[in-house]
């Protein structure tokens, strides 16, 4: 088979950022609280918020062991022109658990543990990263409950719950940052470090 990569244009990019963290330093995952914490000088501390619209921020190290792997970060950071370019982030985390096998031609899947329902927003997509190496990705059109979810798109194929290696959110995401420092072990490897900010409300 081969990738499968669905309901993504929408937003203005097809474009997904491939280059897979070192995992001997696991990458960072937190979720921004939209909400800042005031305080002046012995007052009552307060809380002021700023957005319901929580975002994922992430970030990582990335080993270059052939020249190639190097090219295709700094490719991809120059094209992208730093924090100016969006594209797609398969965050490193399995995020989602198949509780049934998928049928070929399926627009519905359904979750093992249903904690999702309490931050789905209508807008995510997901990734799953299938044992034989091929990607797929989907939007989340709507929720069921009981853990039953509706992609967009239907699936192209038939998906063994046994045969998914990452289950996982696309996030919409921008770098958070606008230069890159690689650091040269030697002449082949190096390491440089990434962070990554998402987009909530820039998703179609």
């Amino acid at each position: 088979m081969s990738n499968s990569v669905a309901d993504l244009i929408a937003c203005g990019t097809t474009e997904i950022f491939l280059a897979l963290p070192d995992w001997t330093t696991p990458p960072t995952l937190d979720l921004s609280f939209g909400r800042e914490v005031i305080q002046y000088d012995e007052a009552v501390t307060r809380f002021r918020y700023l957005t319901s619209d929580l975002e994922w921020k992430s970030g990582g190290v990335f080993s270059n062991f052939f020249k190639t792997e190097e090219y295709y970060i700094l490719d991809f950071f120059f094209r992208h022109m730093g924090r100016l370019k969006k594209f797609w982030l398969p965050v490193q985390s399995q995020y989602f658990k198949l509780a049934t096998n998928i049928g070929n031609g399926a627009t519905v899947f359904t979750l093992d543990d249903d904690t999702f329902q309490y931050v789905y927003r209508g807008y995510e997509r997901l990734y799953m990263l299938l044992s034989s190496g091929d990607m797929i990705t989907r939007k989340i059109s709507s929720s069921h409950g009981s853990g039953e979810y509706s992609v967009a798109t239907a699936f192209d194929r038939a998906i063994n719950k046994n045969n998914v290696v990452l289950f996982g959110k696309l996030a919409l995401v921008r770098f958070d940052q606008d230069e890159i420092e690689m650091q040269h072990d030697t002449p082949e490897v190096s390491t440089c470090e990434l962070s990554f900010k998402e987009l909530p409300k820039e998703y179609a």
